[in-house]
């Protein structure tokens, strides 16, 4: 019975993943150009850097904008960068 149920959850797991990564994904970077020196030299960077890096890393496409498009309805999600302040 274990071995039945780790099979199916194995096979919904191959079957889901592909879905999970064909997500539209939007980074909207709105922080007005805004850049910093980043710490494990990679040079100037802006506030969208280490999202892109992590999204890229992880296997996931994007689109990357300075300017909010009228229509969203493309896009499954959404990240909004708007400065590197803490």
């Amino acid at each position: 019975m274990r071995l039945r149920l780790l099979a199916i959850m194995t096979a919904l797991a191959f079957l889901l993943a592909p879905m999970a990564l064909s997500q539209s994904i939007l980074v909207w970077d709105k922080d007005h150009n805004l850049t910093f020196q980043d710490p494990e030299g990679g040079g100037q960077v802006d506030a969208t850097y280490g999202v892109t890096k992590a999204l890229t890393a992880n296997g996931y496409t994007f689109t990357k904008v300075t300017t909010l498009p009228a229509d969203l309805s493309p896009y499954n999600i959404l990240f909004v960068i708007m400065g590197s302040y803490c």
